[in-house]
């Protein structure tokens, strides 16, 4: 699932988009928030933060989609966010999550090919305890005491799969989880 965001009648696609977007809208206005904005952007955008979310876009992002389709049964339970669009009859909900998910199946082995995947489990976790370790580095989040956008942009990468058997795995790492639970409480 690719995260996608509306603001003003404009859609944004990929969570850093919609971050930065999200951030420039909440500080826009007068001299003071100009102000604020770059103070928040500096933060938020430094060097460092962009180096770790440019990791969770190309190292980290990349590991969580085969944990979410490793079987049609995870690939159909991925998709049963589906069965709240009322738009759709039951029928139409039925289809697209069926198609979806043996979709979903056949991209699998080539986004393992890909990233030279053997183990999914392992190879998302060994990212996981990567991030733990030496992005969060026993800070409450990689930026700090205040997240930056790649705090952002990690969280969202499993925010997009909650639900899902895979986020409930990613639960179970303590370390992961305490930074979940405190980025949660800021959201």
């Amino acid at each position: 699932k690719v995260p996608i965001a509306v603001f003003d009648g404009e859609q944004v696609g990929e969570s850093t988009a919609i971050a930065r977007t999200a951030i420039k809208r909440v500080t826009a206005g007068s001299l003071a928030a100009a102000r604020r904005e770059l103070a928040v952007e500096s933060h938020l955008c430094s060097d460092d933060a962009m180096k770790w979310t440019e990791w969770s876009d190309t190292k980290f992002a990349p590991m969580v989609y085969p944990n979410i389709t490793r079987s049609i049964r995870e690939c159909y339970d991925t998709l049963g966010y589906v069965d709240q669009v009322t738009e759709w009859g039951f029928v139409e909900r039925q289809v697209v999550r069926t198609a979806g998910a043996l979709g979903m199946g056949l991209a699998h082995g080539k986004i393992k090919k890909k990233y030279g995947i053997e183990d999914e489990r392992e190879a998302l976790l060994g990212r996981v305890d990567e991030w733990v370790a030496e992005g969060v580095a026993g800070q409450p989040f990689r930026g700090g005491q205040a997240p930056d956008l790649s705090d952002l942009a990690v969280y969202g990468a499993i925010a997009a799969v909650s639900g899902t058997e895979a986020a409930g795995e990613l639960r179970q790492h303590a370390g992961l989880n305490d930074w979940l639970r405190r980025v949660e409480d800021l959201l």
